[in-house]
């Protein structure tokens, strides 16, 4: 559109592994800022015996209270860098004190954790469930929310989480798909197209060809400034814009499989696209200085186009250090929809 045309671009375009980063010549110089490896195949499952489940721990232990590392809730193959230790202990702690107050004999298989954020759930939380028998499922935590709209548009399976210390006997433990190294398998979102089978069905929601996934009414998490000045520039361009927060799952997932063109800002919601079953779809992400591998890793196994414009600044941290406020360059981010095909 002739009002979003740039005339002397500041930003290239380079694509490798089938993704597209729009940046800087300097940036897209050094190609590590994306990649990983895709596995093809299962990563395998393991039976153990006499392991230990605590109430508010995301990994299970030994009868005498060693953490197991087949049940961490960030995965990572052995040899290979594992995510930081003190990460982990945050929860996953190398050891508990605690013993079991009930034994229960039955087979169960090991869900894995239940993980409030909802990035973080479809990625890690969901990254054993492509694994599937008749065995009562074991999860970290009861489910709210979203969860419980995921497990019930997705493989029917009983669902257990004991409230107090609980010894299994039998354990089935299905390795994760997907790892802190940048690693995943290609089965990873299997469970994600049984939910997304299931949610096209119900939801009649059909959205415009072009959709941008919105941040702007969010309260607690990352603020985006300048992001309700680009969502009026996408809107006369023809956009309709989403608050994905007030949305059922299951019209999210319609969104993600019925829109042609979706944009939006780096985060969670993003990772919606791991529902998406096929078929003509460019997702454009505008994301800050330091890329998250994760999105890439999902996308190495999605059919879509997907494309990152590197157009927002982390500009304050909360007391934890973690990002609260990102501000938006304009000019990059329509420069960048521009090259992306997006405008």
């Amino acid at each position: 559109m002739d009002q979003f045309t740039i005339e002397k671009p500041k930003l290239s375009a380079a694509t490798w592994l089938g993704l597209t980063l729009i940046s800087d010549t300097d940036v897209l110089r050094s190609k590590s800022v994306m990649g990983g490896s895709v596995v093809k195949g299962p990563p395998g499952v393991v039976e153990m015996e006499n392991l230990l489940f605590v109430p508010g721990w995301r990994c299970l232990f030994t009868k005498d209270g060693r953490r197991v590392e087949e049940t961490v809730s960030f995965g990572s193959y052995p040899g290979i860098r594992p995510i930081t230790a003190a990460k982990l202990a945050k929860h996953d702690p190398p050891e508990t004190p605690v013993r079991a107050e009930q034994v229960i004999d039955e087979v169960v298989t090991f869900g894995g954790p239940t993980i409030p954020h909802y990035g973080h759930q479809l990625t890690d939380g969901m990254a054993r469930q492509w694994w599937r028998d008749d065995n009562p499922s074991l999860i970290t935590a009861p489910l709210s929310g979203y969860q419980l709209a995921l497990a019930e548009m997705g493989s029917p399976r009983r669902i257990i989480s004991p409230d107090r210390p609980t010894l299994f006997r039998r354990v089935v433990v299905p390795l994760p798909s997907i790892l802190t190294d940048g690693v995943i398998h290609d089965v990873h979102d299997m469970e994600h197209r049984r939910v997304a089978e299931t949610a096209l069905v119900r939801s009649d929601f059909h959205p415009g060809p072009r959709i941008y996934v919105s941040r702007s009414r969010l309260r607690s998490a990352r603020c985006v400034d300048g992001e309700q000045e680009l969502e009026a520039l996408l809107s006369r361009a023809g956009y309709q814009i989403i608050h994905p927060q007030d949305l059922p799952l299951a019209d999210q997932i319609a969104a993600f499989n019925r829109a042609r063109v979706i944009v939006g800002c780096s985060g969670s919601a993003m990772h919606t696209s791991l529902f998406h079953l096929g078929g003509p779809l460019n997702i454009v992400t505008l994301s800050g200085p330091r890329f998250n591998r994760r999105f890439s890793l999902v996308d190495r196994i999605k059919s879509y186009k997907a494309t990152y414009v590197q157009c927002l600044g982390f500009t304050e941290r909360d007391a934890r250090g973690a990002i609260s406020s990102m501000n938006l360059d304009m000019a990059r981010a329509i420069e960048g929809l521009d090259i992306a095909g997006a405008l």
